[in-house]
């Protein structure tokens, strides 16, 4: 009780005018018996590339939608935290509306002295509880309050997640004008496997909220795993899609460990749920020639395509291993196929479609091909 009370007390005191967020400002602020002066430590502001522009408290939140609410009791006042870039980035990173679990703890040093005097001077603290689980008060370690299933409920309360599986489903350029997408919940953590989530047909990654809350409460995975989310548009042929997630596999590698010294990122473990499971199939499989004979009857360079658009349907049609996944899961995924094509709705939803423009030429010059 004493620890919630501490809690309320920084989210009370430090609110905005509407009680919706936090703010934290050094400075004297008024108490019912004195005065309390406050220094804002600035160093827990920014973190890796991102910077914390805004606070909320997740202490009353309600969950809705995830099974768990996994909450460990300590001190300080869970938060959450919305950031920017502080130096705009493209390819793999951390999921641009993804909020990251802070809390947030004031120190007095010998405060029934201060209390005495009637003029209180404190410091106040950031952690991020992805990399601090402990803090030290009076010379002893003591745990972290962090309520990481408020935080990503929080951030799953977004519309802008779930408007986004129709709008990515009917139009085939929605994901080419985000800056990633391949991002992650949380910073690179050298020596994790990352566990790559692939969402299904008008879906998104917001949809694997609740096995991942699941996954972020067991220590032992939490210490070998990192999760990735790939999204795509869902409209797309399954193949153009499935390039895109190889190139972003490689980029992030090739990013995140320029010099080849984590072993970790050649252990990738992707899972599809539905169409995610034929692009996580992808990464594993040699097609060799047998996907272009089945489409065409010519030879890739006889078709009259120029060469960036010849070199895009290669990649597409002729798989190669993505050396770094070693293993893939799939969910529901139709590798015969699907039933509901059969059904006149998916004819019709079909002519909504909307294919990005690089592509509809080279349809046109495969089609042409097979006549």
């Amino acid at each position: 009780m004493a620890a919630d009370l501490y809690s309320l007390g920084i989210i009370h005191g430090f609110a905005s005018a509407d009680d919706a967020a936090v703010e934290f400002k050094s400075g004297g602020y008024e108490l019912p018996f004195g005065r309390i002066q406050v220094a804002v430590n600035p160093s827990g502001f920014e973190w890796h590339n991102r910077r914390v522009v805004a606070l909320t408290p997740v202490q009353e939140v309600t969950i809705r939608g995830l099974a768990n609410r996994y909450r460990h009791a300590g001190v300080g006042a869970p938060l959450a935290a919305a950031t920017q870039p502080i130096v705009a980035e493209q390819g793999m990173q951390v999921a641009p509306r993804m909020k990251l679990p802070m809390t947030a703890v004031l120190r007095l040093d010998a405060p029934r002295r201060q209390l005495a005097q009637r003029e209180l001077r404190a410091t106040l603290d950031l952690y991020n509880t992805h990399d601090v689980a402990t803090t030290t008060i009076a010379g002893k370690a003591v745990p972290l309050e962090a309520d990481e299933t408020a935080v990503l409920a929080y951030a799953l309360a977004s519309p802008e997640i779930w408007e986004r599986e129709l709008r990515a489903f009917f139009s085939g350029v929605f994901s080419e004008a985000t800056p990633t997408q391949l991002a992650s919940i949380d910073a690179y953590r050298p020596g994790r496997i990352p566990v790559v989530f692939v969402h299904g047909t008008a879906s998104s990654a917001g949809r694997w909220g609740d096995m991942v809350n699941d996954l972020l409460d067991d220590p032992h995975i939490r210490d070998q795993y990192q999760f990735w989310f790939f999204t795509f548009d869902t409209g797309d042929p399954v193949l153009y899609s499935a390039e895109p997630l190889r190139e972003a596999l490689q980029d992030a590698v090739r990013k995140l460990d320029p010099t080849g010294t984590d072993p970790a990122l050649s252990e990738m473990v992707v899972i599809g749920h539905s169409q995610g499971g034929l692009l996580a199939k992808a990464m594993v499989v040699d097609s060799g020639d047998r996907v272009w004979n089945a489409i065409a009857n010519k030879p890739i360079e006889a078709v009259d395509l120029a060469p960036e658009r010849r070199d895009l349907l290669r990649r597409a049609v002729f798989i190669k291993p993505v050396p770094n996944v070693r293993r893939v899961v799939f969910i529901a995924t139709p590798h015969r196929g699907s039933y509901l094509t059969e059904y006149p709705v998916t004819e019709l939803l079909g002519r909504f479609l909307t294919l990005p423009v690089r592509i509809v030429p080279i349809l046109r010059a495969v089609q042409a091909t097979s006549k």
